[in-house]
């Protein structure tokens, strides 16, 4: 059986989000009420933590 997803490379922007959301799910008590909500604030915390290794890279 093939998979048409293996020779796709993640971004690390795409890895960064995913491991704030699984956080998220992990600590959160209850049902997901807003995933929309959810997607857009781990893609913001992945966008943060580029950003915030950015500077640190170029000081």
């Amino acid at each position: 059986m093939s998979d048409n997803n293996t020779d796709k490379k993640m971004s690390l922007r795409e890895h960064y989000a995913g491991l704030a959301m699984q956080g998220m799910l992990a600590n959160f008590a209850g049902e997901v009420r807003n995933a929309d909500f959810l997607c857009k604030e781990a893609v913001e915390y992945a966008d943060l933590l580029i950003a915030e290794l950015s500077k640190q890279a170029n000081s």
